[in-house]
């Protein structure tokens, strides 16, 4: 027979019993929060600089990259939509879907 482990707390309790406060932000979110301000911020100039000359470039792999760069950083500080695609048989009426921001 298995020996039965002890925890440091007894069941049904935690060692924070209070929880994290309401509105405290995560590391990860004052992470983000920093990007977005050094990106539209401090260095917006030199990061729209930047942006530009891929953009501008008469390169089609560059424009391509610069694009690329736009819309991942574009996705981290924009809302999140869900969308739901259908493609029907014919043999059901349309129907119609409205696309919600996750908030």
């Amino acid at each position: 027979m298995a020996e039965e482990i002890e925890g440091r707390f007894k069941k049904g309790e935690s060692g924070n019993p209070n929880g994290r406060p309401k509105g405290t932000r995560n590391k990860k979110t004052l992470e983000w929060e920093a990007l977005q301000e050094s990106i539209t911020g401090r260095h917006a100039e030199s990061f729209n600089e930047n942006l530009s000359s891929f953009m501008d470039s008469d390169e089609p792999e560059l424009q391509a990259k610069g694009m690329e760069m736009y819309i991942k950083v574009l996705s981290h500080f924009k809302p999140k939509y869900s969308s739901i695609t259908h493609e029907g048989d014919g043999l059901v009426a349309p129907i119609s879907i409205i696309i919600k921001d996750k908030i």
